[in-house]
């Protein structure tokens, strides 16, 4: 490897770690640049000097000597560079330039103030967001500042002023000099690509809700990792913000770091490379919710159709990738570890076939899933309901090793595919009908897809594609018996290579034969009277435009089935097949160098029914070949130029009497053509929901509301449609043609519609299909199906559950590990814990009983019933200071399933309680509430608490809510407790009581010399009244971790083993020492 000095004329070489170094002629003969080895092994350092007065001095680097980017730039008179050698060879130049002078204004300066500066921009993107406890600061959305550097001064930043200015274009061309009176085009070509650049465009965004700012750098052409690098820096230099804010580098989708080189580099500063939708799903979505046990796989996105060819995939596993692309094969569930598109084609199948589809956004959990990869699970996508369960729940497993032959054979038959009810294919006399001819139940004469387009012509005729035909089975059943060279007919030779294929079992075989077949399909003829047919209808189509040729078999869009994805569509030109001959380029495209005529786009969509996951599909719910069939829809397609928006939307049809309705719809938009049903990027869409109502009386009204941006939207635009007219209008057009689906929905009440959308120029509206959803059905009394595993168990301090006293004295955590069964009769019969780790502290010792809970001191098992609800019970004793205590841990198998459509419930969601049976009596005292009788005393011998699932290795999050309580005592005391409160259930409550999440931090003054400062789990109780009116503490300071040895012996010197701290929210705060002796004093 070597580099180059060039100065004039003079040339030197030298060998030094690849780097090579020119500096240019026509630069001022004082400049001067060298580079010397670097402190650490492999390092180059490049030293710049003698950069001429009031001039900027920029080191760029090339590594091909044609393009040159820049990597760091100075005011100064010299400037340093260092970089890690790598491959090849990497020149450097020299570049000096006089910065230009932008005239002083309000809409710009040269650097920004966090978290508070009036340039600042909030996102727009919804009008009022969820509900805030009274008293709690509502933090403002993602905020925004856009930034300008010249490529003339690469040593200053430009913010603009986005409250005055919304566009870099709008800045530019106003204050930047040379680019006053520029084009859009033109500006982009000097902004946007490498080639003529003149300025690097970004953004600074802002989350003032996670403390965390991001800068982003605007660009079609990608940025190579050490212009970035040097960019950030130099943004992020001149950002005044305290040290508590986070910074991070959030890549538009242009610039995704696919090749992990700008992670690599910013990791040197300790900048994290996220996404941009980092703060936009900051917990799980989910897409499809299902169940579904199986092996976990980890394939790549790309790798995936590779992998199931391979059989390294199947059918039977849960697939975990790191991208969801527009085609998945038919699995068990599907696992991602980015951001995927709800409502696509992928989406909306695994909705039809309650196969679990979610993606997971915690960065732990993720890891973890990783480590299971080849392991057996059980996941699990749940809607919630209810008062406490407003949320949904993604829940996923590592089963035992060894499961019992029942469980299978149960999970076996739940999963049992039911009989596909279809249309089977009929003629109807002609090649084409006339979409004015065809009703919604034609689907046997044109496939589904066709004959619910009949509707939209119906009910929003102007909002639809026009003109529009359906081309019929029968010219399929023609075609598909044509003779070949072979003797047999394009039908028998098809079966006898699926016959052929199926005999070895083989995916790979199978794989093969299918791409045969579609290519035999391809290579297949019409005859001059089909095509005379297919000319004739296509008549009232402009020639010179591109038509759509939509796939529409009788299988798909029915009551049953979607078929969404699993066939292909294809556009052709009419012109290409009336010149008669076959030279491009297209008649309609001529960026296309070969014809694309109507005919070949006929044999594509013919083709695709025999895709590999159409067939597969096929063959799994046993359809008979012969009865299916592939008919086709036609109209114009819509060219990407015009196409400003597209979409799908999911809604929800509730009929009530008297034509009176609710329609609730989710929006999919994403900014262009960039397809939503069939994505083939890592774009996220928008999201957004719209609730619809009319009343019998014909009053109607409309509320969107904002879910999510489109990773595709540049900074300054806040939706990708006209925020709320565009969704509005939609919902309003989506009505109408909801409303007259009833007659053909399975259920005529209640159904859901998949519907695709477009926005075109100049702003029109066009929706392109509607079609029903099947839902899964509701199990109606399952016989529960547990997944075991490994479960975390520990006090739940919520509303019920025993005293405050009982909670403290049974605090502990469980380690769980049940055995998966069908609890049906059988399966009650023994106990479900296989292991059990249960840790105490007992006289400020950590104390962990474990094993088979089955080996413990005198253990036997029982049942119980209790109001209807059995328990299984496992008892045991264990005798300490010369006392026997017993103790049961019972768990309860809930009536009613924790997902109405799901025989599967997980251990956590059991009802776990533990007792204890004291042979000596214990001591409980209790406050009254409201200004009661005051403190009471009572002996007790039996304390029972309620234990709930969590996870060890959850954090508090900004949603969580910090809560103070103070309580004075005499002389100085005084109790500071801060603790956290999960947050509030969305949606409507009838009430609600808070439970504890975690402690904070407990302060005790004045019962010690030093402040006593507990937070640890055991040392602290907590226990609410009804709707958190009152509350009780149980602070016991021995059990804290870590406490001194000094303040131990003050506490037992002063008499103190417990504080009871009693506050009535609004009236008082009374706390008690309880001795020793049990007795309690006021504090």
């Amino acid at each position: 490897m070597e580099f180059k000095v060039m100065n004039g004329i003079n040339c030197s070489r030298f060998v030094v770690a690849g780097v090579g170094l020119a500096v240019l002629a026509g630069l001022a003969k004082a400049s001067e640049l060298s580079v010397r080895p670097g402190q650490a092994p492999g390092e180059a350092v490049v030293e710049a000097t003698g950069v001429g007065q009031g001039r900027v001095g920029a080191l760029l680097f090339s590594d091909d000597l044609n393009r040159w980017f820049p990597v760091a730039a100075t005011a100064e008179t010299s400037l340093g560079y260092s970089e890690a050698s790598g491959r090849g060879n990497r020149f450097f130049q020299l570049l000096e330039t006089k910065p230009p002078r932008l005239s002083a204004s309000v809409n710009w300066k040269t650097s920004l103030s966090l978290p508070s500066d009036n340039f600042l921009v909030e996102f727009k993107a919804a009008d009022e967001g969820g509900w805030v406890p009274p008293g709690t600061k509502k933090p403002k959305g993602t905020q925004w500042v856009k930034f300008t550097v010249l490529m003339d001064d690469l040593s200053t930043v430009y913010f603009q002023n986005g409250n005055r200015l919304k566009f870099h274009y709008d800045f530019g061309t106003k204050h930047m000099p040379g680019f006053g009176g520029m084009t859009h085009m033109e500006f982009d070509a000097a902004t946007l690509y490498h080639a003529g650049r003149r300025a690097v465009m970004g953004a600074v965004l802002f989350s003032e809700k996670q403390s965390e700012y991001a800068i982003q750098l605007v660009g079609q052409d990608k940025f190579p990792a050490p212009m970035v690098s040097f960019i950030w820096r130099l943004v992020d230099g001149a950002i005044d913000k305290p040290e508590t804010l986070r910074g991070l580098y959030m890549p538009t989708y242009e610039q995704a770091d696919a090749s992990g080189a700008v992670a690599e580099i910013l990791a040197r500063h300790d900048v994290p490379v996220v996404s941009a939708q980092r703060w936009e799903t900051g917990s799980d979505a989910i897409y499809s919710y299902g169940w579904a046990m199986g092996r976990l796989v980890f394939v790549k996105g790309d790798e995936i159709a590779a992998a199931y060819r391979a059989g390294e995939l199947t059918s039977g596993d849960i697939l975990l990738t790191d991208h969801v692309p527009a085609e998945v094969p038919r699995v068990a569930g599907i696992v991602a570890l980015n951001p995927s598109t709800p409502n696509s084609h992928v989406a909306i199948l695994a909705k039809n076939f309650g196969v679990p589809f979610y993606h997971e956004a915690n960065a732990s959990t993720r890891a973890e899933l990783l480590g299971l990869a080849r392991r057996e699970v059980m996941i699990r996508l749940t809607e919630g309901w209810g008062i406490n369960s407003s949320g949904a729940t993604a829940t996923l497993v590592a089963l035992e090793l060894e499961l019992p032959a029942s469980f299978r054979d149960a999970l076996a038959k739940f999963k049992t595919p039911p009989e596909l009810e279809f249309a089977t294919k009929q003629n109807a006399g002609a090649f084409t009908l006339p979409m004015k001819s065809i009703k919604p139940s034609d689907t046997k004469l044109v496939g589904g897809k066709a004959a619910k387009f009949s509707l939209l012509r119906k009910y929003i005729p102007k909002n639809s594609p026009e003109p529009a035909l359906a081309i019929t089975f029968d010219l399929w059943d023609e075609f598909i018996a044509q003779r070949l060279a072979n003797g047999k007919t394009l039908r028998e030779e098809i079966d006898a290579r699926l016959a052929k294929a199926h005999e070895s079992g083989l995916p790979a075989d199978l794989a093969d034969a299918l791409k045969g077949i579609r290519k035999l399909i391809r290579g297949g003829e019409f005859v001059e009277s089909q095509r005379q047919a297919i000319v004739a209808a296509l008549s009232p189509f402009d020639r010179a435009k591109k038509i759509r040729f939509r796939s529409s078999t009788n299988l798909e869009d029915s009551r049953h089935f979607t078929g969404a994805g699993l066939y292909d569509s294809y556009s052709g030109c009419l012109l290409d097949d009336l010149d008669d001959d076959t030279a491009g380029p297209c008649a309609c495209d001529n960026t296309k160098p070969k014809e694309r005529g109507v005919f070949r786009a006929i044999k594509r969509v013919y083709a695709s029914f025999y895709n590999d996951n159409a067939y597969l599909e096929r063959r799994r719910f046993g359809v008979d070949e012969a009865a299916a069939g592939m008919a086709i829809l036609v109209h114009h397609s819509f060219p990407d130029e015009i196409e400003l928006a597209n979409g799908v939307a999911v809604s929800t049809f509730n009929k009530y009497t008297g034509n009176s309705f609710n329609m609730w719809s989710s929006f999919s938009t994403q900014v262009g053509a960039t397809s939503v049903a069939n994505p083939d990027t890592t774009a996220v869409p928008e999201l957004v929901s719209v609730s619809g109502y009319r009343s019998s009386s014909g009053t109607t009204s409309r509320r969107a509301t904002f879910e999510s941006r489109s990773s595709l939207l540049q900074v300054g635009r806040d939706h990708v449609m006209k925020w709320k007219s565009d969704y509005e209008s939609l919902q309003q057009l989506l009505e109408k043609v909801a409303s007259g689906f009833s007659r053909y929905a399975v259920d005529r009440e209640k159904y859901t519609l998949d519907f695709e959308y477009k926005k075109i120029e100049p702003g029109k509206l066009i929706i392109k299909q509607v079609r029903e959803l099947p839902q899964p059905p509701e199990l109606k009394n399952p016989t529960p199906v547990l997944a075991g595993g490994r479960t975390m168990l520990r006090l739940f301090q919520g509303e019920h559950g025993g005293s405050v006293f009982g909670r403290h004295r049974l605090k502990s955590l469980w380690e769980v590990r049940a055995m998966s069964r069908l609890l049906n009769a059988v399966g009650r019969k023994n106990s479900i814990v296989d292991t059990a780790a249960w840790t105490r502290v007992i006289g400020g010792e950590t104390v962990v009983k474990e094993n088979g809970i089955e080996e413990w001191d005198n253990h036997r098992f029982s049942t119980a019933t209790q109001n209807n609800v059995t328990y299984l019970v496992d008892q045991w004793a264990e005798t300490r200071d010369g006392e026997t205590v017993k103790y049961k841990l019972s768990v309860g198998i809930p009536r009613w399933m924790p997902d109405r459509k799901s025989p599967i419930i997980f251990a956590d969601e059991l009802d776990w309680r533990l007792e204890a049976n004291y042979k000596k009596s214990r001591t409980d005292y209790q406050q009254q509430a409201f200004g009661g009788e005051g403190l009471k005393k009572k002996k007790i011998r039996t304390d029972e608490i309620g234990l709930e699932g969590f996870d060890p290795d959850e954090e508090i999050t900004i949603d969580d809510l910090l809560q103070e309580r103070l309580a004075k005592g005499k002389g100085g005391k005084k109790i500071e407790v801060e603790f956290y409160w999960p947050p509030a259930p969305t949606g409507p409550t009838a009430g609600y009581t808070a439970p504890l999440k975690a402690w904070k931090e407990t302060v005790i003054t004045g019962i010690t010399e030093e402040p006593i400062s507990l937070k640890g789990w055991y040392s602290q109780t907590y226990a609410p009244g009804h709707h958190n009116f009152w509350e009780e503490f149980i602070f016991e300071p021995s059990k804290e971790e870590g406490i001194s040895g000094e303040q131990l012996a003050e506490l037992e010197d002063n008499d103190v083993k417990l504080i009871y701290l009693f506050i009535d929210r609004g009236r008082s705060a009374d706390a008690y020492i309880i001795g020793f002796d049990d007795e309690a004093r006021a504090f």
